[in-house]
């Protein structure tokens, strides 16, 4: 398994987003995404960083994302909740960085 450190490097290289933690029952999680997966593209926009990956997923409500896996690129996706949201973004965004896994 590569270290925390050589995932960040592979994602910076790729220009993707690293999934260091998924906020249970949001949207990452629903779609199967995991610790070390890169986040390349949600709805064919790039997803350098948390921020365009939250406003990308606000774009549709059929989510499309492209990932970098075990070396090799998948898709996956889900359908956003169009009447109550998926989860609070505030509160996700409190809880990433109170985790350390999105830096301050």
């Amino acid at each position: 398994m590569k270290s925390r450190e050589q995932l960040m490097k592979m994602a910076e290289v790729l220009g993707g987003m690293l999934v260091l933690d998924c906020f249970p029952g949001g949207p990452a999680a629903r779609a199967g995404l995991r610790f070390g997966d890169i986040i390349l593209e949600v709805n064919g926009v790039p997803t350098p960083n948390v921020e365009t990956y939250l406003d990308a997923i606000e774009l549709d409500r059929n989510v499309r994302i492209r990932i970098f896996r075990d070396g090799a690129t998948v898709e996956t996706g889900f359908t956003r909740n169009a009447t109550s949201g998926d989860v609070d973004m505030n509160s996700m965004l409190a809880t990433l960085l109170e985790r350390r896994i999105i830096p301050s």
